[in-house]
């Protein structure tokens, strides 16, 4: 007889469950619902730490970068002016969102002063033309430049864009205005005039461009015979600019001035006479150019003086510099009269200087 081997038969466990009421129902379903959007969170959170930590440690992006980048996107939204007493050690800037109110509040109080400009982000990051007057019985030394401007260094990374007008800066005739202009673009328009003067100041222009503009790019004007005033422009571009039935296109040498342009383009100006530079009678006062290493190229006069004229009792000297595809009456639709002088023009009894120029 075959007998065979079982085995116990296993318990039945039966575990009963409740069903949960209405109320613990509602309970889950309200808790459910943040806590996975908590862990949603935190997983992304994870997710962007990680790629971001990778990141710095490759040092792919700079700590500073990262941690800054927040503030200065919020001081780029509006333009400032920060003008500095830099007379007075210590001096605490004064801030404000517009040009002209700055250099306002110092027109009449003597002082040496920085003006820092920082425009807004684009497209606005430009600022209106500006006009400077000297108030009665003060002396200034005015420095107006970009905010972190480097003095000396040949790369300009740093540009403030002076958008259509004409920027003035005056002096009040006996009394001393000294105003540097450093890294600004003066760019005109089609409907309105573009380019700066310095009248009764002695100024300086560098590392700029001054273009587009509807009449003269750059101006020099004394107040006759009361004083001499001194202009440099260096490193500097002037071009675009002038009218055909004016004189003077790039830059005007006139009243008493003395103007010294080194290292400078002048460039595809016009004019009737003088579509470079136009140095101006001097019958009253002294009127005299210095040009010194610098690029007259493309100027187109319709009367006299592609690149230069120089009027009566007027001086000019050059230095080192290079006259190509300057002329005269190749103006279209423009009547002309007699030509001279397709580079330069010197009316007698004008006095002329010419070194290691090339034409």
């Amino acid at each position: 007889m075959e007998t065979v081997a079982c085995a116990a038969p296993r318990p039945l466990v039966r575990i009963l469950r409740s069903e949960p009421t209405l109320r613990e129902r509602s309970t889950r379903l309200l808790l459910s619902g943040p806590w996975n959007a908590l862990r949603r969170g935190l997983r992304r959170f994870r997710i962007v730490y990680s790629s971001v930590s990778q990141l710095v440690m490759q040092r792919a992006i700079p700590l500073t970068l990262l941690l800054g980048a927040t503030s200065a996107l919020a001081a780029a939204q509006s333009p400032t002016v920060t003008v500095t007493n830099i007379a007075l050690p210590g001096s605490i800037p004064t801030t404000f969102t517009d040009l002209d109110a700055a250099l306002n509040s110092i027109e009449d109080v003597s002082g040496a002063y920085l003006v820092e400009l920082e425009p807004a982000a684009p497209p606005d990051d430009s600022f209106p033309a500006f006009n400077f007057t000297a108030g009665f019985a003060t002396n200034h030394f005015i420095t107006l430049r970009p905010r972190g401007f480097e003095a000396g260094v040949s790369e300009i990374k740093t540009r403030v864009e002076i958008d259509g007008g004409r920027s003035f800066v005056t002096g009040r005739g006996v009394f001393s205005t000294n105003f540097t202009i450093e890294g600004l673009d003066f760019d005109g328009t089609d409907e309105s005039d573009g380019g700066v003067t310095f009248e009764a100041v002695n100024g300086r222009l560098a590392r700029s461009t001054v273009q587009n503009s509807l009449l003269t790019g750059v101006e020099a004007c004394g107040r006759g015979s009361d004083a001499t005033w001194l202009l440099t422009v260096e490193d500097c571009v002037v071009k675009n600019c002038g009218d055909v039935s004016t004189d003077a296109g790039g830059v005007l040498v006139s009243g008493g001035s003395e103007v010294t342009l080194r290292r400078t383009l002048v460039k595809d100006n016009v004019a009737s006479r003088g579509a470079g530079v136009f140095v101006a009678d001097a019958a009253s006062e002294s009127n005299e150019l210095d040009a010194i290493d610098c690029r007259f190229e493309g100027n187109r006069a319709n009367g006299q003086g592609g690149a230069i004229s120089v009027q009566d009792v007027a001086s000019a000297r050059f230095e080192d510099c290079l006259f190509s595809d300057n002329s005269v009456g190749e103006l279209p639709d423009i009547q002309v009269g007699t030509l001279f002088g397709g580079a330069l023009f010197s009316f007698h009894p004008s006095y002329l200087e010419i070194d290691g120029c090339v034409f």
